[in-house]
């Protein structure tokens, strides 16, 4: 179950404080929050000595002898180089059944062990993220020292989850003509519906998707049990090249999740105790892309289809030890640039020819120049690091961190909008930092927690190119066409959308701890999940935020009305949510 509260959502008239998220928010709601949130944890710290878990990964089966009879007490070990730790252990309960929990993706050998009985390895078990592999073993009277190899029959089907999901593995992504974004991952869905994208031509804007009719609102993006979706998951960007997997789960999906809607689970590498590493670069232009406008088209007043201006990405990761067995590192870094034209959308030919006598603002009539058509560009830096620590011989601590600077310039690319009308978002800094610790206390017992934090720092200070400091913005309901200046809504949490020179600071911390208790027929997992996420904003204060503090109507060229607008002005948020989950599944 999840509960949610939202103790302030207040909006802050001039002159706003110089930085809300600075000030004292939450009072007494917010207080008690932390206090169930700490009382919780409390609350499972004496339940850490007797329960074990299944988290992540997993590899399960039973063992049996060649009479078909159950062998428990059998010594189960899985290795593999994804672990840093090389190796998980457990033993079969009484009725020879097994699982082994919360494993890293990757390629395991699975050796079974007991007295009077040969060894049984199965090598070449792959493991994606979130998947439970079903590893069974006959096992024949022998001595221990005689080992029985079996390879080649790693299993394709969780048959142990009801989950629906597809993997995604980074050699997978890396040879299919896809973006990566997040919202292309729809295209490898049955029943979703996503932003259609060719080539990379929007960028990595638009990153929600639905699926079986769901609302593309209720993404959640995850990495290591954190939710990191904020600001509709367009603010920030996950590096492939830092990435190892992506799972997409679609249905049937944990009660850990914050929302019915789709979860994507993102594996960051890891490193290892060999160096290895990644490059990948590409290029387009105009040149190198074709198009059907043919005669026929034009005749029908259609002049341009959608194409490229430019578009070329650069990126490149490297991993290792730093100390083998103990400490491994891994580091990314990645320059995109994506930019297209606008079909049908076009500078105004008439920008800044003044009409009336206002001495001080610009009011100007709309003429599309054909000659200059409107463009987007989507500027994308990315810079991680990922530190994995054996900590003891039991205990994992993961710590990652993100940096981003990114511009969507202009923010908005809708016909409805010159280009002089728009505005260019830039989010920079723009970060995100994880921390996480595992720690298999039994071989039933699993214990796991984590940290993080997503900051995105959006300023709305700079213009487009064509938008002259003192033009009013009009919107022309006869054309159909905004022209001029920005001067969006201010309805919502993001009045910063709408003008200049504004700065909006986003701030979501997330927490987490979670125990899993599996013994082969059960694996029961319960937790808590805290996330609050602070909007806010600061605000320049001078005319210039909406120039003119005003927007004019007209119809087709012809004054209708003016709207005046109380600048400055901002607005500011402080949201949280906890959730107590447990959930329990059985082998029959």
């Amino acid at each position: 179950m999840h509960g949610s509260c939202a103790p302030a959502h207040e909006p802050c008239y001039p002159p706003p404080p110089e930085n809300i998220l600075d000030a004292e928010a939450g009072g007494g709601i917010m207080a008690i929050v932390r206090r169930v949130v700490l009382a919780a944890a409390c609350l499972m710290v004496p339940a850490l000595t007797w329960a074990q878990g299944a988290a992540g990964s997993g590899i399960a089966g039973a063992v049996r002898d060649t009479s078909g009879a159950v062998l428990p007490g059998v010594t189960v070990e899985a290795a593999s180089p994804a672990l840093i730790e090389k190796v998980r252990v457990t033993v079969t309960n009484d009725r020879g059944l097994f699982e082994i929990a919360g494993l890293q993706p990757g390629i395991y050998s699975v050796t079974f062990s007991l007295g009077g009985f040969s060894k049984v390895t199965r090598t070449g078990i792959e493991l994606t993220a979130g998947f439970t592999a079903t590893v069974n073993a006959d096992m024949v009277v022998g001595s221990i020292e005689e080992t029985v190899t079996v390879s080649g029959e790693a299993p394709l089907v969780d048959t142990r989850s009801v989950v629906q999901q597809t993997a995604l593995q980074a050699s997978v992504l890396d040879a299919l003509p896809d973006t990566r974004k997040m919202s292309s991952f729809a295209a490898f869905l049955p029943a979703a519906k996503g932003s259609p994208d060719v080539g990379g031509l929007s960028g990595e804007n638009g990153a929600q998707f639905g699926t079986h009719g769901g609302r593309g609102n209720e993404i959640n993006v995850n990495q290591e049990g954190m939710n990191l979706t904020m600001l509709s998951s367009r603010a920030f960007s996950f590096d492939p090249g830092a990435v190892g997997e992506v799972v997409v789960e679609d249905s049937g999906t944990s009660a850990e999740s914050f929302s019915g809607g789709v979860r994507l689970n993102i594996v960051p590498r890891d490193g290892g105790n060999r160096f290895s590493g990644n490059f990948s670069s590409s290029y387009t232009n105009p040149s190198l892309q074709s198009a059907n406008l043919s005669d026929a088209l034009i005749a029908r007043h259609l002049y341009e289809t959608p194409s490229i201006k430019r578009n070329y990405a650069v990126s490149g990761g490297l991993g290792g030890p730093i100390v083998r067995d103990k400490l491994w590192f891994f580091t990314a870094h990645r320059r995109w640039i994506a930019s297209a034209y606008v079909p049908g959308n076009f500078y105004n030919r008439l920008n800044g020819v003044r009409l009336g006598a206002d001495p001080i603002y610009n009011v100007t009539l709309y003429e599309p120049d054909r000659s200059r058509p409107a463009f987007s560009t989507n500027r994308y830096r990315d810079h991680s690091l990922r530190l994995t620590w054996q900590a003891t011989s039991k205990d994992k601590i993961s710590v990652g961190f993100t940096g981003e600077s990114t511009c969507t310039c202009p923010v908005s690319t809708s016909t409805a909008f010159a280009p002089e009308a728009t505005g260019n978002a830039v989010y920079d800094p723009n970060f995100v930092a994880v921390a996480s610790w595992t720690r298999p206390v039994t071989n039933r017992l699993l214990v796991e927690g984590g940290s993080s934090l997503n900051e995105v720092i959006l300023s709305y200070g700079r213009r487009p190119v064509g938008t002259l400091p003192n033009n009013i913005s009009i919107v022309d309901t006869g054309l159909g066409i905004t022209y001029g200046a920005r001067a969006g809504s201010v309805a919502g949490n993001f009045a910063n959308l709408c003008c200049y020179g504004t700065m909006a600071i986003n701030k979501q911390f997330n927490e987490r701890v979670a125990m899993s208790y599996i013994t082969g027929s059960h694996a029961f997992k319960t937790g808590v999940t805290y996330q609050r996420l602070l909007v806010g904003n600061k605000t320049r204060a001078d005319v210039d935020m909406l120039q003119g503090a005003r927007q004019y109507t007209f119809s087709n060229g012809q004054p209708r009305s003016v709207r005046i607008f109380a600048t400055p002005f901002g607005k500011a948020s402080d949201s949280a949510s906890i959730g107590i989950y447990a959930q329990d599944r059985w082998t029959i």
